[in-house]
């Protein structure tokens, strides 16, 4: 999928810059809709859970959320270069064999 092979081990850590380059704006505003839809999803149901109070339930489902948002977030940054990179994977997206694992989990 890349094409000018700038980036090393880009199917894991840059992930997203290489989702730019191929897919351009759209792409990637179509991706970072679809995950904080999932994010959004997971703060609802953790909304929905508290007021059953069902308090485990909740607190997972909010830390669920939380923990994909900041991963995302601090996944782009480092793309963009805007934060050093730490080598967190793009949720769901980048490869990563127990990363993808308990993300599917989760």
């Amino acid at each position: 999928i890349q094409k000018l092979e700038y980036l090393p081990e880009a199917h894991t850590d840059f992930v997203m810059a290489v989702l730019a380059e191929e897919f351009g704006f759209i792409g990637i505003s179509v991706v970072l809709l679809l995950s904080m839809t999932l994010v959004y999803k997971a703060l609802i149901l953790g909304r929905y859970a508290l007021a059953k109070e069902k308090y485990f339930e909740g607190f997972l489902a909010y830390s669920i959320g939380i923990w994909m948002c900041f991963q995302a977030a601090v996944n782009i940054g480092a793309s963009a270069g805007i934060v050093p990179t730490k080598g967190l994977t793009m949720p769901l997206i980048s490869y990563g064999g127990s990363s993808m694992i308990v993300m599917t989990l989760a």
